[in-house]
């Protein structure tokens, strides 16, 4: 499955016009390395979201920080569940999502939820809410 969700993403990131190399059979705290329009996106993918080790967090948050690029763990579940389409998680302090989340976070759409500790938050536009109640009455 693994190798799907990495086929996948990068698939995802040719059909946006990104540059692809890929790092996976490298011991490496990344699997891939995509280069767009003034974007940089570095990913690890797993099967399971939960088998990210603290170290290769710390790493990849390293080298976000260095060269200021988005890094991203990309997987399909975690011991528990699946990850949701909509919903950014974290492991270890990386924005973690589905394959679908990353797809439609290349489509520019922003996704709804965070999840917290096993819970959903969602943050809510108070500016628009409040013009729309003004609006029904």
């Amino acid at each position: 499955m693994r190798e799907f969700i990495i086929a996948k993403a990068k698939s995802l990131l040719r059909s946006k016009g990104f540059t692809v190399s890929s790092f996976v059979h490298c011991n490496s705290c990344f699997d891939i390395a995509a280069k767009g329009s003034g974007m940089t996106i570095v990913l690890k993918v797993f099967d399971n979201v939960d088998a990210l080790r603290e170290e290769q967090a710390t790493e990849l948050k390293k080298i976000v920080n260095l060269f200021n690029v988005v890094g991203l763990v990309v997987g399909r579940k975690t011991k528990a569940f699946s990850l949701q389409r909509g919903v950014v998680y974290e492991r270890y302090g990386l924005p973690t999502v589905s394959i679908d989340s990353f797809k439609d976070i290349l489509d520019e759409k922003m996704l709804s939820m965070k999840s917290f500790k096993g819970k959903k938050t969602v943050e809510l536009d108070y500016k628009r809410m409040r013009t729309r109640r003004i609006e029904l009455g």
